[in-house]
């Protein structure tokens, strides 16, 4: 809160509440953090395991272009699921106002307690979907653009 008095005196912009530096915000979710940072390790970790096997030539590359679409499949088929799940890409919840004046009571209740269950679930997807999602931003990088990198960085060397 002195952050704030000290930049209104300034007449700097202040700091919403929720945002605050007294430590009254959103804490960091450390268990959401461990969860998603496991999930890219074994995702990625499988990937690289099959790289690596193709480049030992173990496996044939057939193998890679195989995973590529099975880890596409999956990411598309995630990415679908929360979609789906959140009833696009809405994030203000719904309340009882928003729902048709013809349904009754019960059936409010009923699909508000399924709005909730069903963006529960989709948080959950979203785990993997992003780790899938990574890995494949990691691919466009380490064959379109590292390449690149490090050609620029022995000219630069060599310089």
């Amino acid at each position: 809160m002195k952050l704030n008095n000290l930049k209104k005196k300034l007449g700097l912009p202040s700091v919403p509440e929720s945002q605050s530096d007294d430590g009254e915000g959103k804490r960091f979710n450390y268990r959401l953090f461990i969860i998603s940072a496991a999930a890219i390790v074994v995702v990625f970790g499988f990937y690289r395991v099959v790289i690596s096997l193709i480049e030992s030539e173990k496996i044939g590359v057939i193998y890679y272009y195989a995973m590529m679409w099975t880890y596409a499949i999956f990411a598309g088929g995630f990415f679908i699921a929360v979609i789906v799940l959140n009833r696009g890409f809405s994030t203000k919840p719904y309340t009882a106002d928003m729902l048709p004046d013809d349904w009754d009571y019960q059936k409010k209740r009923e699909f508000l307690a399924s709005d909730a269950k069903r963006r529960k679930i989709s948080k959950i997807l979203l785990i993997p979907c992003v780790a899938f999602i990574l890995v494949f931003l990691f691919e466009i990088i380490e064959v379109y653009y590292l390449p690149m990198i490090e050609s620029l960085l022995e000219t630069l060397a060599n310089a």
